[in-house]
């Protein structure tokens, strides 16, 4: 449908990835808040389609500074049946010109019949993107860390369960269906474990080859480390990559946030929210629920090659949990600063 109408499009790391991202008309992912070149699409369009959009109020307030939205807005969702819940809580209701009230296979399916005589202008063609060069030795950044995944997952069908909130979208890459399964709705403390357990569990079933991925923040791991015993009970393969920080770091970035509003020091942020002193052994955790560990990794050194040895070893039929000790940091604060 895209390539027939030209259409840009955006897709979102809070739910799957439907678009391959990178495709030609993909302009970029984006979470709670409206940035760069989609903030930009978002004021040129006539109009936005919204497939099952996550938060579509609050992206597109967000895109249009809490003023009108100047483009016509269509709405394909059944979201409207989460209002009628005794205690249900849900974003800010969106400007819709148009609502249809349907899942989206269903819509789109029954729009592409009648598309069928438009034929592209453009002869699209993906393209993935070039391995990425990375530093030959160091402490991981946020950033490399995501380079270096991509560049291991090269090669093999991953289905990325999950990824932390830091995670920077514009070095991700998903080009099929399962490329992504998208992160906890509505903040989800502590499902990180239990979703990749769950996720991984129906992959199994599936035998087509998918190697399942769960990049958790430390945090999230800790919070739901026991689900990891039914994953090792019930030998499903399974590739946690924790992202260990030693801090609860969204709450650290929250705290600056509101210091800064209060006229308090930021450099207190931590109190409360660092998990050190004494660190917590991540990878004997995983080994008392019954599973294989990896790590820690600590050097960019070591990073790629051993986050392919542990995609090797799930395909295989492993289950395992890697700790990869990164800088504490985002690649751009989930926390609105405005």
């Amino acid at each position: 449908m895209a390539e027939k109408l030209g259409a840009k499009t955006i897709t979102n790391t809070w739910q799957e990835i439907g678009f391959p991202t990178d495709h030609p008309l993909h302009v970029g992912m984006t979470g709670f808040f409206v940035r760069d070149e989609v903030r930009k699409v978002h004021r040129q369009a006539d109009v936005v389609l919204s497939l099952d959009w996550f938060d579509l109020g609050g992206t597109l307030k967000d895109a249009w500074d809490g003023g009108i939205v100047e483009a016509k807005v269509i709405s394909c969702s059944m979201d409207f049946h989460q209002h009628r819940g005794w205690n249900k809580d849900y974003g800010g209701l969106p400007p819709v010109d148009i609502h249809i009230p349907t899942v989206p296979e269903a819509f789109i399916s029954d729009l592409l019949p009648i598309l069928a005589s438009i034929k592209p202008k453009i002869n699209y063609v993906i393209k993935s993107k070039p391995r990425a060069d990375l530093p030959k030795d160091g402490p991981i950044e946020i950033h490399e860390f995501a380079r270096a995944y991509r560049n291991a997952t090269q090669g093999f069908k991953v289905c990325l369960i999950s990824h932390t909130i830091g995670w920077p979208s514009e070095e991700s890459e998903f080009n099929h269906h399962l490329g992504c399964l998208a992160n906890a709705g509505g903040g989800g403390l502590g499902a990180g474990p239990g979703n990749a357990v769950g996720a991984a569990l129906a992959l199994r079933d599936v035998h087509d080859g998918y190697v399942p991925v769960a990049i958790l923040g430390d945090g999230d791991y800790l919070m739901g480390v026991q689900a990891l015993w039914t994953a090792a009970h019930e030998k499903i393969p399974l590739l946690i990559i924790v992202s260990n920080n030693k801090s609860y770091f969204n709450d650290e970035m929250h705290q600056e946030a509101i210091a800064k509003k209060r006229g308090r020091p930021t450099e207190n942020r931590w109190i409360g929210q660092r998990i050190d002193n004494p660190e917590i052994d991540i990878c004997a955790l995983a080994k008392a629920q019954g599973l294989g560990s990896i790590g820690p990794v600590s050097d960019m050194k070591h990073l790629a090659e051993t986050i392919e040895e542990g995609l090797r070893q799930v395909q295989e039929g492993a289950t395992l949990v890697m700790d990869v000790r990164i800088k504490p940091e985002y690649a751009a604060s989930p926390v609105h600063d405005r």
